[in-house]
């Protein structure tokens, strides 16, 4: 489902409710981790997380309601929940009304390619590459590499309207050397992409 066509239906449903002013934020991050424990990749993992946020503004009132979402009843629940706060709610003699803009913002897309394309298979593939390049002496106890596509959207009832799309890349390995003198590490890697990723350098 393309969020922003959700924002601004969620927007709609919670006007028909009863609210003077709606404003609607959904979040969709779809993450890839490659788990390594003992030297050895442990678990591969897909995921694909949907959370939603509503604000209304009623007489005044504001209410807010999260919540994650699979199916269109969870939205209306989410809208349905911030109405009902609201009008628990004491006036807000501060808020006036959620931002507008005379022309819809628009779309961001600062993806990385290598990151919204990339596999489980690929991300174990480089956490293997890491820990053959320690070397024999050294032990990875523990060590993950992440990845994930995330995509914003926000709509509200005044005429906001704005998606995002971007990535995300974090991985983290600890090490120990064996022997009689032994030592431990760690490195860390936090990018938007997987291009500046030198596994060699890494282990």
């Amino acid at each position: 489902m393309d969020l922003e066509r959700i924002s601004k239906k969620s927007v709609s449903k919670v006007l028909e409710e009863g609210a003077k002013e709606v404003e609607s934020y959904l979040v969709r991050v779809r993450s890839l981790t490659a788990y390594i424990d003992d030297d050895r990749v442990k678990n591969l993992e897909e995921k694909l997380d949907q959370g939603i946020s509503i604000r209304v503004l009623l007489n005044g009132k504001l209410g807010q309601s999260s919540s994650t979402f699979n199916t269109t009843r969870d939205l209306e629940e989410c809208g349905a929940k911030a109405v009902a706060l609201a009008k628990l709610s004491r006036p807000d003699p501060y808020f006036k009304r959620f931002p507008g803009f005379s022309q819809p913002v628009g779309h961001v897309d600062v993806r990385q390619e290598d990151v919204a394309t990339a596999t489980t298979g690929y991300l174990k593939q480089k956490v293997e590459e890491i820990v053959k390049a320690a070397g024999k002496d050294v032990k990875v106890p523990r060590g993950l590499l992440r990845v994930a596509l995330v995509e914003r959207a926000l709509t509200n009832s005044n005429g906001a309207t704005f998606r995002e799309l971007g990535t995300m890349v974090y991985a983290h390995f600890t090490s120990m050397t064996k022997g009689a003198e032994p030592g431990e590490g760690c490195e860390c890697y936090y990018s938007s992409g997987l291009s500046a990723l030198d596994t060699q350098t890494m282990g």
